[in-house]
């Protein structure tokens, strides 16, 4: 069987002022073509996870391997350009409203250009050709010339995952990238993730707090519970009462 792109093992994390670990030895392995979302309630350590992977904050413990590529323990441009291989979905689509939507894409490719154009915010022509072919896999290629801001809020979603497919990523992560979005919006969303990891072969790992969205669009359900793993099952074996028990005792957030 084919190594995991993302490979995470015994991963932990505590902040100061908690009185408990946020993540306490949290392993999951996801492969090229699958697609894995995370259930749990509020405080149960699924941001954080995400976080860790790309290194938006540090690990206290654990190995986190991204197509091959160590994450845990890198700094500076070692880090950069392991970061190439993983890109992160927010709720929000964070878009420059002002620019318009290829060129929103097209900066998804900075962080694979030197340093002076990262700086300069520079868009040379072929990444926005580029990117202009990746608003046409999230089916917006037609909307390239306006405006962010004139965007519904699924659109300006899909124009994220394609700003993320710029970076050219192995691992695409998703924190809740449809809790703002209408139930239509959402299954458009989710269903965008699932065709990338079956299609395009990306290992998909998504936060989710719709257990019957999560069950189904996603090949396996990870249930986040007090910072730990609950269970970890394919989608069909998924129970009623395996998703209540993640949500009876709400830690705070």
């Amino acid at each position: 069987m084919d190594e995991p792109l993302l490979d995470v093992r015994d991963l932990s994390m505590s902040w100061p002022s908690a009185e408990r670990p946020v993540l306490r030895n949290v392993s999951l392995r996801v492969r090229s073509g699958e697609f894995v979302a995370i259930l749990g309630a509020n405080g149960s350590g699924k941001t954080t996870f995400l976080k860790c992977i790309v290194r938006l904050v540090t690990p206290e413990s654990g190995s986190i391997l991204v197509a091959g590529q160590q994450m845990a323990g890198l700094t500076g441009a070692g880090l950069q350009r392991a970061r190439r291989n993983v890109a992160l979905i927010s709720q929000s689509a964070n878009l420059v409203k002002r620019r318009s939507v290829v060129a929103n894409v097209a900066t998804g490719s900075l962080g694979r250009r030197p340093e002076w154009w990262t700086s300069a915010g520079a868009l040379p022509q072929s990444e926005l050709e580029l990117a202009s072919r990746y608003l046409q896999t999230v089916g917006l290629e037609h909307l390239g010339t306006q405006r962010a801001a004139t965007l519904s809020g699924g659109q300006a979603q899909r124009v994220a995952i394609a700003r993320a497919l710029a970076q050219q990523p192995q691992v695409l992560l998703a924190d809740e990238p449809v809790a703002n979005l209408d139930p239509e919006a959402a299954d458009d969303i989710l269903h965008l993730l699932r065709r990338l990891a079956r299609e395009d072969g990306l290992a998909v790992c998504c936060v989710l707090h719709q257990p019957d969205l999560a069950i189904a669009y996603a090949d396996r359900v990870v249930g986040f519970s007090d910072g730990s793993v609950a269970f970890d099952a394919v989608s069909s074996a998924v129970s009623q009462a395996m998703v209540d028990s993640l949500y009876r005792s709400e830690p705070a957030a």
